[in-house]
């Protein structure tokens, strides 16, 4: 008796040791017990497909078209990502900030009208934006 799978299942069925004692697959296992007359023995080679020539060519048309598709858009966002960051400009620091004598800055931030300085004496010094003259002077406490 030989043992013959109606299809190869992904699972190595193909092989003829795969055939006995193994479970699973797509495929239920058949035992044929006679060979016909005049039938071969099944080959492991399987037959060349034909190849349809303008199969072929309708899909090297659309891989050749996906990919210019690809880059195209792989250009767009390089372009979008040139233009967005070039223009990113931070806010406008003046051009000098005149400190009282002996302090430190070691922070600077600005907003609206004002900027601000914070000092190593735990100071924080507002200034005004336009004129850069100071308008506040707070001192902050630290825990010790």
């Amino acid at each position: 008796a030989s043992r013959v799978r109606d299809s190869a299942a992904p699972s190595g069925t193909s092989r003829a040791n795969a055939l006995s004692r193994r479970g699973g697959g797509s495929a239920p296992i058949r035992t044929d017990t006679n060979v016909s007359k005049g039938a071969e023995p099944m080959s492991d080679t399987p037959e060349p497909q034909p190849v349809n020539p303008g199969m072929v060519r309708y899909l090297r048309t659309l891989v050749t078209v996906l990919t210019g598709v690809m880059i195209l858009g792989f250009l767009v966002i390089v372009g979008l990502f040139v233009t967005k960051f070039s223009r990113v400009a931070g806010p406008a620091m003046p051009g000098i900030i005149t400190l009282p004598d002996g302090t430190t800055p070691t922070a600077y931030t600005r907003a609206d009208g004002w900027y601000a300085v914070v000092t190593e004496d735990h100071e924080i010094l507002i200034f005004d934006a336009e004129t850069g003259e100071l308008r506040q002077t707070i001192t902050v406490e630290t825990a010790k």
